[in-house]
């Protein structure tokens, strides 16, 4: 009996046995500091590197020192199917600067181009990175990191707007690199002759190079909140910062994203039986609104008034030179060499010398790089270029069509093709449905 009741004696452990080790999560930590540092970190802190880029950058080995450590097949699975497309942009980029050193092309700077292609090299891969470490965080981690870090942008925004306007001195060449002219327009400045009006409009500029910058930046968060697989619309606080902010840059580019982004929120949430409106939702509208009201006929004057102006031909040469005048750029760009293009990197470099051509050297500068992304990569790398650029796109977007059009549109609003900005969004945007 008492033989019978004891407990059988545990089998014994091979020696050879060992136990599997454990997998060590990337942290969210890191992640936070491309997101924060796109949102409030455009102030250029080196020679072609803003603060955006350095925090990139520092994600970037973080992220391959985690992948060494826990194995690179840990992360084999997350690489993207966009990646070949990608590579071959790279390649035609490659193959376009080089053809262009042997040949002597003139004009082109051979620097320019390997700078150029440095970073394109740099974003190809923080991209790939960027799209694994945000398959690896837990389902909403992404998108409170982006609702945080562009409603800090949102708030710092709005308390220079205000700081600005209530006549407070500020550093502002600590802030921009520039003094305060790009934050302000009048009737005069901008559509010139004489005018009955001439006020001076202050706009919300945040810690962004200019007001328009920062609009493209909100909207972009903006659509990535409200139109990612499985979001909700919840109206709060920091959705209001980065809502009224937006507001306050009183840029076309914004309010022209905006509009389809809302149309879409609406459509795909608000209209759902799913969506109820709650009390706290509803007190943050009313203040909102609150906003507008003040705001209304400055925006009446700074959109709808330049809105009519540009459909009627009348627009300011801003306006023009941002929408119809950057195409006329890239035509006269191409005509040097249709397929190649002008060559990474070298789009100020042909733009300066043609500048005679182009609108009489109007806002043609020696570091103009055009306000379009699919004109900026056409007039580059010619008509190749653009074709796998488009390649990029449709795999990367395929079954996110509600993304793929606040994302394209931005294309048309912003021509920072090499820069953080870019691609941290089209990193958020492609990840999958785990962000």
């Amino acid at each position: 009996m008492m033989g019978a009741s004891m407990a059988a004696p545990a089998a014994p452990v091979p020696e050879s046995a060992t136990p599997l080790p454990t997998r060590v999560p990337f942290a969210a930590a890191w992640m936070a500091l491309p997101i924060f540092g796109v949102a409030l970190g455009q102030r250029f802190v080196l020679p072609g590197a803003s603060i955006a880029d350095v925090a990139l950058g520092v994600f970037a080995t973080a992220a391959v020192a985690h992948l060494a450590r826990e194995g690179w097949a840990a992360g084999r699975q997350a690489i993207p199917p966009w990646r070949k497309w990608l590579l071959g942009l790279w390649a035609w980029a490659a193959v376009g600067g080089f053809f262009h050193i042997v040949s002597g092309t003139e004009p082109f700077s051979p620097v320019e181009f390997a700078k150029s292609l440095a970073k394109l090299s740099f974003y190809a891969v923080c991209a790939v990175l960027l799209t694994w470490a945000l398959r690896a965080l837990p389902r909403g981690q992404a998108a409170r990191l982006v609702l945080t870090a562009f409603a800090a942008a949102g708030g710092v925004a709005i308390v220079l707007y205000v700081a600005m306007l209530c006549g407070v001195p500020l550093p502002f060449q600590l802030l921009w690199g520039h003094g305060p002219n790009a934050a302000y327009f009048s009737d005069l400045w901008w559509f010139g002759g004489a005018h009955e009006a001439r006020h001076v409009f202050l706009r919300a500029q945040g810690l962004a190079s200019e007001p328009s910058r920062l609009g493209y930046l909100q909207c972009m968060a903006l659509a990535y909140l409200l139109l990612r697989p499985g979001a909700r619309a919840r109206f709060g606080l920091r959705l209001a910062l980065i809502l009224i902010s937006l507001l306050l840059t009183f840029s076309l580019t914004a309010y022209a994203l905006l509009l389809p982004i809302a149309a879409l929120a609406v459509f795909t949430h608000w209209s759902s039986a799913r969506a109820q409106p709650r009390r706290r939702a509803l007190i943050l509208a009313a203040l909102l609104l609150a906003v507008l009201v003040p705001l209304a006929p400055t925006i009446h004057k700074t959109i709808v008034v330049r809105a009519v102006r540009s459909l009627t031909g009348s627009g300011d040469a801003s306006s023009f030179l941002r929408v119809q005048g950057n195409w006329k750029m890239t035509y006269y760009l191409l005509e040097t060499s249709p397929v190649l293009g002008v060559g990474l990197g070298n789009f100020d470099v042909v733009a300066w010398d043609l500048r005679a051509f182009l609108f009489d050297g109007y806002l043609i500068e020696r570091d103009t790089q055009g306000w379009n992304v699919f004109a900026y990569v056409l007039a580059t790398l010619g008509v190749p270029g653009l074709l796998l650029l488009l390649g990029l796109l449709l795999s990367a977007f395929r079954g996110r069509g509600r993304l793929a059009l606040p994302f394209v549109l931005g294309m048309f609003a912003d021509g920072t093709f090499l820069g953080a900005a870019y691609w941290l969004f089209f990193a958020l945007y492609t990840a999958g449905d785990a962000s």
